[in-house]
């Protein structure tokens, strides 16, 4: 089975900021929801209003890449028990100032940034998109994402 998510490219302040730190075009990343959804109607992600939320489908105007990866039932349902009991943790501002200015660990399972969480709900579930390790995922960016060879691009939702 596949989970989707999707890396954003967005256009507002902040997004300048994460394309010129990322050297990338992606500023942003999500899970659809549900995980399996080809064609989701809400998104389950982590943004600095609100932090990590279920949002409807069209809530940022940008356009974005899907990703898909490969995993096991067992997986999935881990996975989904894992993103589902960290809605409502904040979003991780500290690990976001300290991406850019002090390279010190930072990693705390209370908050989340969006790329982090991404990568650190697949890897509760043994699916490592990038060889890093778990103390270092408050430095992984969207950009670092859609480089993964493990993930799979699709350029639009699949049908």
């Amino acid at each position: 089975m596949k989970v989707y998510f999707r890396l954003v490219k967005g256009k507002g302040f902040y997004d300048r900021i994460i394309r010129w730190y990322s050297r990338s075009d992606y500023t942003h990343a999500e899970f659809a929801w549900p995980l399996d959804s080809k064609n989701p109607e809400q998104w389950l992600g982590a943004q600095p209003k609100g932090g990590v939320k279920i949002r409807p489908k069209n809530y940022l105007p940008w356009t974005y890449d899907v990703f898909c990866v490969d995993i096991s039932p067992e997986q999935y349902r881990g996975l989904q028990r894992y993103v589902l009991s960290q809605l409502g943790k904040p979003y991780d501002w500290k690990a976001i100032l300290n991406m850019g200015v002090f390279q010190h660990d930072v990693t705390s399972p209370k908050r989340w940034f969006c790329s982090e969480l991404v990568f650190g709900a697949l890897e509760t579930v043994d699916v490592y998109l990038l060889r890093v390790p778990l103390s270092e995922r408050d430095r992984i960016t969207p950009r670092d994402l859609g480089v993964s060879t493990v993930a799979m691009l699709r350029r639009s939702l699949p049908k």
